[in-house]
């Protein structure tokens, strides 16, 4: 390089050697939006009786998974009409970032489905359910109401309160999930394939009842014995005898 003074080539050598310092940009923590009644007022109409809440997740579940942590004004499940408002919990002032649909008040029937991949009748629901709600890991399909119980089985909830809400943090406000509408054209009968589906894994669900293996050998057979047939079935000097018989051939070694 052919320098035109030697004060230009020094200065440039020297701008060269010195370190370069990031500019470090300050943090901005975005502030929480209130979910205002208007939005769910248009997005719902007069579908749902529901309730603001505040939801985020704090820390982790076993299976790794963020842990939902849900704040609820007092009397939320006893509204009439649907109702958003700021309200205080434990001395904090709470801003709702979604809302409770409430199930009863709201005489609707759900397939809360947490485990997608393990729902059989998962692409029907989606051709024939006009109300489908996506959530961080799965869906909600709301139906008119009926009959069915309320009933967690694992890979569905059946006819639980509903959260709906558009974003939702962590404890580092991180946007950790989001629900989304996927349809929402007003609610229809639910078929009669969710119903006979749902009366099955609540009925399985029921007799789910973990038992050990069982006994060869009955109770009564035991407890009827008397002194002399369990002194001949339990004699110390012939187990011994065999426990020396195994002993001298390796066995017990």
């Amino acid at each position: 390089m052919y320098w035109r003074t030697q004060e230009k080539k020094e200065d440039y050598h020297l701008k060269k050697n010195q370190p370069v310092i990031e500019e470090v940009k300050p943090v901005v923590i975005e502030e929480v939006v209130k979910v205002e009644a208007e939005d769910f007022e248009q997005l719902f109409e007069d579908k749902f009786i529901y309730c603001g809440i505040h939801l985020k997740t704090e820390g982790f579940k076993a299976d790794g998974k963020p842990k939902k942590k849900a704040t609820f004004p007092v009397g939320y499940d006893k509204v009439e009409k649907p109702t958003i408002e700021n309200f205080k919990s434990k001395g904090k002032d709470i801003i709702p970032n979604g809302i409770i649909l409430l199930q009863e008040k709201s005489n609707y029937s759900s397939i809360d489905v947490d485990i997608p991949e393990e729902c059989e009748i998962l692409e029907q629901m989606f051709q024939d359910c006009n109300q489908i709600h996506k959530t961080k890991n799965g869906y909600h399909f709301i139906f008119k109401q009926n009959d069915l119980p309320r009933s967690n089985c694992g890979i569905v909830d059946i006819n639980t309160n509903l959260f709906f809400v558009p974003e939702y943090r962590n404890e580092n406000n991180e946007v950790i999930g989001k629900y989304e509408i996927i349809k929402n054209d007003g609610l229809d009968d639910m078929p009669e394939y969710v119903y006979t589906y749902c009366e099955k894994l609540i009925l399985e669900t029921k007799n789910k009842i973990k038992k050990g293996p069982k006994s060869t050998t009955e109770k009564s057979s035991i407890i009827n014995y008397d002194k002399r047939e369990v002194f001949e079935l339990f004699n110390l000097d012939v187990m011994n005898i065999l426990y020396k018989i195994y002993y001298d051939a390796g066995f017990m070694n």
